[in-house]
Order: structure tokens, then sequence, then C-alpha cells
């Protein structure tokens, strides 16, 4: 290492004052050295009160107990165990937490796995298990109660077993090369049924609820722990003429509105829409174009990377809103490691 430096070194000392102090300036404004991607990383952590509860038993009664690696390090009153700022979230484990860092920036650029690799200079293995650990923490980021004014319509995306083969023989059928049409459009085994809701206070829920047509527990399942029952203000919930929906507005005591788009009725007598879920059905289908096609088993992690992408139009405002929620949740390592073991 000293030989290669040596010529350089001397290159350096030969340049004028003024030329050397603007070197150094410029060393210092592309540094990217570990320790400060560290320390702008525990900064977000303290910001999101991250160590004020144990990941474990979730108790706030906890005391500092060492430093490992340079890393404040916290032990639990109750439940005697020790963790950090990182332990739980999608942090947890990751060694080249720079490269790390610089991975949410591609996430935020929609960039693919192949674009990725050669960005970073990393393995397309890790490429993968990299987004998808992010993606299942994104599940519950920011989910919020949908209130006053709900639309809520689903939407069909066709069934892929990209990069799995054994479920193509037991499904038997021929495989498809990137494309095909199911067999009978939405009511076909060979579709999707996304659910997706949206309030206007801009709140999204986008749900893979299963295979064919929307039923009611469908609608139950995705929608009742995030709509509440209504107790003095009615909210409105604005649907199409499916039979899956009454039972659930009557459940929830909301006041049923519908437009029958069968029949081209996009707003009704009340003046009441669903062109806000529509919009956001035209939406992810173009943006899951750039992946070409996505497996079934990983559609809900992608809808959670969509909602959270489609909250933003600028890419910094972006790739700082997915950082922050990198520390939301604290289960997402051990949820991640639960499907990585399936």
């Amino acid at each position: 290492m000293t030989d290669v430096l040596n010529p350089i070194i001397q290159l350096i000392k030969n340049l004028p004052l003024e030329q050397r102090r603007a070197l150094y300036s410029h060393l210092e404004s592309i540094q990217t050295d570990d320790d400060l991607e560290l320390s702008s990383i525990l900064k977000i952590c303290k910001s999101e009160g991250y160590h004020h509860r144990c990941p474990n038993c979730q108790s706030s009664k906890f005391k500092k107990n060492g430093n490992y690696k340079d890393r404040q390090r916290y032990k639990c009153k109750t439940c005697d165990r020790t963790f950090n700022e990182f332990t739980g979230t999608v942090w947890h484990y990751i060694h080249d937490k720079g490269k790390f860092r610089q991975y949410f920036q591609c996430l935020a650029e929609q960039k693919t796995l192949l674009e990725c690799t050669l960005s970073l200079k990393i393995c397309m293995q890790t490429a993968f298990n990299w987004r998808h650990k992010i993606l299942i923490a994104f599940e519950r980021a920011d989910l919020k109660p949908l209130r006053k004014q709900i639309q809520a319509d689903e939407t069909f995306v066709l069934e892929s077993c990209k990069g799995n083969p054994k479920d193509v023989a037991e499904n038997q059928r021929t495989a498809r090369k990137r494309g095909g049409k199911a067999k009978n459009g939405g009511y076909s085994d060979d579709n999707l049924c996304i659910l997706v809701a949206c309030d206007e206070d801009k709140n999204v829920v986008l749900r893979h609820v299963g295979n064919g047509a929307l039923n009611k527990s469908m609608v139950f399942n995705a929608l009742s722990p995030l709509i509440r029952k209504q107790r003095v203000h009615q909210a409105i919930f604005v649907t199409d003429r499916s039979s899956s929906f009454p039972a659930f507005a009557k459940e929830k005591r909301l006041i049923h509105e519908t437009v029958i788009s069968k029949y081209k009725q996009y707003v009704n007598t009340q003046g009441f829409h669903i062109q806000s879920v529509n919009a956001i059905h035209s939406r992810l289908k173009k943006w899951l174009k750039k992946f070409n096609g996505v497996a079934t088993k990983y559609m809900q992690n992608y809808l959670n990377f969509f909602r959270l992408w489609d909250k933003f139009t600028n890419f910094k405002e972006r790739f700082i809103y997915f950082f922050r929620m990198s520390f939301f949740d604290k289960n997402a390592f051990t949820r991640c490691q639960d499907i990585a073991s399936k």
C-alpha cells in the first residue's frame, strides 16, 4: 500500500498551497467513512425514540450496559436482556451499514436488482435479501386508520410463480413466458385479488386478499383492523355494487354509498365516486411493470413498497422517508427470519 501511495504523496507535495487546500476540502466533502454513516444512523434512531423501549418485552425500564463496537448497549430491568439502537429492526446484523444506507437510495429510484448490484458492488442474493428485509418492515410503517369518506375497490393482477417452477407443477398448468391471460377474467383463480382502500386524508391500504373473486371474508380480514366501528359520526363508505361490501358496512355502521361502474356510472346522484381508488389501481399496475412480474408469495411486500413510494414524487423526500420508516418496526428482523425459514 505504501509503494502505491508514495508517488501520489509526492505529487500532492508538489502542488501549490491553494490547490492542496482545494484537494483537502474535496476529499472531506466526499468522505464516506463508516463511522460517519453510523453516527448519522444513530441520530435518526434517537429522533425516532427507538431506545425508549425494550424491543423484546416493550418495557420502558432499562439502564445503560456498557459499549460494544462504539455502540451504547442497554439492559432491560424487566426481561434482563440487552439491546442497542438497531436490535429488532432491519439494521440488525447488517455489517456494511454504509452500503445498506445507500441501498435505500436504490429503492427510492426504483432500481432493479441488477442495477443495485452494479452500483453497490454486492451480489444478487444480497440485493434480493436486503430488498425484502426492508419491504417487510414497511408493512406496518405509517399505517393509519381510515376515516371520514372511505373509498374501496378491488383490482386483479395475474398470478406469478416467478422463480419457483415447483409451484407451476403443483398448479398443473404450463409455464407462462412473461405474460399470458387468466382463463375467466377476475373470477379465475389465476388472478390475484388486491383490495385497495383510501380516505380523504390520503391514507391508503393495499392488501393481497387471495385468488379469484372478492368475497365478504376477504373484505373483513383486510379492512376490519383499519376501520373502526362508528359510534356518533358515521363515516361514508363508497364502493361499487359488489355483494362483498354491504355486510361489512353494516357491521361497522358505515353510510354505504355505491356507484355502478358496470353501466359507466362514475359519480352517483349524491356526488360520491371511487375515482381515487381507481387512480391508485392505474398507478400500481404501471409501477409493477418495471419488475417484469412479481412472484405471488412476495406480492404483499411490493404492495407495502408501493404504498410508501406513492406518497412522494420527489426523490430526496422519498429517500429520507424510506430511511426513517426502516426504524419503525422493531419486530421486522424476527418476521424476516420466520419467512426465510419457510
